[in-house]
């Protein structure tokens, strides 16, 4: 059987640290397996699960630094768990960008959304979509009311 999933490179130092703190905040994550390697200490190897998707931390190191062109996007059910995911990653020492982008301390970018605004941009009505990406194109955090204000402007 073949599988394929993100690999993505960290400091060995680093790699426990950023799949506790990527599980810990979105919902069905989950660590599945460690490689450690004897009298190594830091693990080579992590197989996680975020949200739903698999991807495994290589902790290695020293293979560039993550850009905006890869990222994670999250969508979440609400508002509710698009601050606990954003507040994790800002306590953590993320900082916040704009149009939902939030960089998380270990580098990696992350777009974090809620379910109202992915599902008006697969919307038959062109306003509509338009309206919610004009929407968080003015925000850092998504403000789902917002978004469902404007998609209700626009559906008239």
């Amino acid at each position: 059987m073949s599988s394929c999933r993100t690999c993505l490179s960290l400091p060995r130092d680093d790699a426990r640290a950023a799949a506790e703190l990527w599980t810990s905040l979105a919902p069905d994550s989950s660590i599945d397996h460690v490689v450690e390697l004897e009298g190594q200490g830091d693990p080579v190897l992590i197989d996680l699960t975020i949200a739903g998707t698999s991807y495994q931390i290589l902790g290695a190191g020293g293979m560039g630094e993550p850009t905006m062109a890869t990222s994670f996007s999250l969508t979440v059910p609400d508002q509710e768990s698009l601050d606990r995911f954003w507040d994790g990653l800002l306590t953590a020492g993320g900082a916040e960008l704009e149009c939902a982008w939030i960089r998380d301390p270990y580098g990696f970018f992350w777009q974090v959304v809620p379910q109202v605004f992915v599902d008006a941009t697969g919307d038959p009505d062109p306003a509509v979509r338009q309206a919610a990406v004009e929407t968080i194109w003015t925000q850092r955090r998504v403000d789902a009311a917002a978004v469902e204000r404007a998609v209700e402007a626009a559906r008239g």
